[in-house]
């Protein structure tokens, strides 16, 4: 406790708090954990994470106490629940975007994107295949719908399938496509 100012935050969240505060003011969102592209961004997406562990969980068996909530509350609102909120694509361009060049990467390459390419558009669409599917199940915090899922359907089919049926689907050649569905 900072003796000078009886309640001021401790000394050591000081200047993290600013870093954030900084970053909001300049940029004006918060950082992202993911896709940062500078060291600034990746600085003050660490501390985030790190305030928001401490927030809802602990660290290290330690917690937050009220005094650094407060402070951080009226230093960067929304701190703790700016991840959290809906995002409102439903319908929109970006959504459809998204979608359209997720399908034309399936078809090119013949998998799904992969979280750890070194190419940063391959993760990006990654980071986008694994919300879809998470949003689809009910979790996460993309906003889901009939719309979007319907719009993932004709985009990249199979998008949602398990594991084992996207691999088996994948085995399956034009040719043998043609000969199963003569048989059928």
């Amino acid at each position: 406790m900072n003796t000078l100012h009886p309640h001021a935050p401790a000394p050591a969240w000081i200047h993290p708090v600013e870093v954030l505060r900084q970053y909001r003011d300049t940029h004006g969102r918060l950082p992202r954990m993911t896709g940062q592209d500078t060291t600034e961004e990746r600085t003050a997406g660490n501390i985030l994470h790190g305030f928001r562990r401490l927030a809802t969980a602990g660290l290290r068996g330690k917690t937050m106490d009220a005094e650094l909530r407060s402070h951080l509350d009226e230093q960067v609102p929304g701190w703790l629940d700016d991840g959290k909120r809906e995002r409102p694509m439903t319908g929109s361009r970006e959504f459809k975007d998204r979608a359209a060049k997720l399908g034309r990467f399936s078809a090119k390459h013949k998998r799904w994107p992969s979280a750890r390419s070194l190419d940063l558009d391959e993760r990006s669409l990654a980071r986008f295949l694994d919300n879809c599917r998470q949003a689809s199940q009910g979790k996460g915090t993309l906003v889901w719908s009939e719309q979007r899922n319907n719009r993932m359907n004709s985009s990249a089919p199979s998008w949602n399938e398990a594991a084992s049926q996207r691999r088996a689907l994948a085995a399956v050649t034009p040719a043998k496509a043609d000969a199963l569905t003569i048989n059928d």
